[in-house]
């Protein structure tokens, strides 16, 4: 909450608000409270550039930039897609290819586009789940069925080149999985 005048602060937090900013607001004080905001972000996300995220709850917008899925419990996002938000499941999520400032989030029966950056994605998506296998694709592990040579085989029938500088990390992540 912001605001000018110090008499909302008690009514403010009986509302439930995470924090109280006094206007004329310092910098670091501001980021102290993102802080707060970043600790109690709930399970799904808007992963978006220009946006913030969406409440699970209230699914009003915020203004306070992408926040990254940090648990491994958060089971779907929403992309910005043809000025609409669009729920991903992440288990349908088989992959994700850069395409410049855009990505393009293969589903096992669609795609949908959206502007974010491969950096961005990467660092939201739950790295138990998935891997980043070359600069321009993010691969979920369960879709993974074959790690052949410098490529990997999906479960769509796909199969992806593995980048030179992503080929150890890659084969140590699918050998941690490997029984035998």
């Amino acid at each position: 909450m912001t605001t000018a005048n110090p008499h909302h602060a008690v009514d403010g937090f009986e509302l439930g608000v995470v924090d109280y900013l006094l206007k004329p607001i310092a910098f670091d004080r501001f980021l102290k409270a993102i802080g707060r905001v970043k600790e109690r972000a709930p399970k799904s996300v808007l992963l978006s550039s220009d946006t913030g995220f969406v409440s699970d709850e209230s699914r009003t917008l915020s203004a306070i930039g992408p926040v990254a899925v940090d648990s491994p419990a958060a089971e779907f996002i929403y992309l910005k897609t043809d000025k609409k938000l669009e729920q991903i499941h992440l288990h349908d999520l088989v992959y994700a290819e850069a395409l410049g400032d855009y990505i393009k989030v293969f589903l096992p029966d669609r795609f949908v586009v959206t502007h974010l950056t491969m950096a961005r994605l990467a660092e939201t998506l739950p790295p138990d789940r998935f891997l980043r296998i070359n600069r321009s694709f993010i691969v979920q592990l369960r879709h993974v069925t074959v790690l052949e040579g410098n490529s990997v085989r999906l479960s769509t029938g796909e199969s992806l080149v593995v980048g030179p500088n992503y080929r150890d990390a890659v084969k140590e992540r699918i050998r941690r999985e490997q029984i035998g």
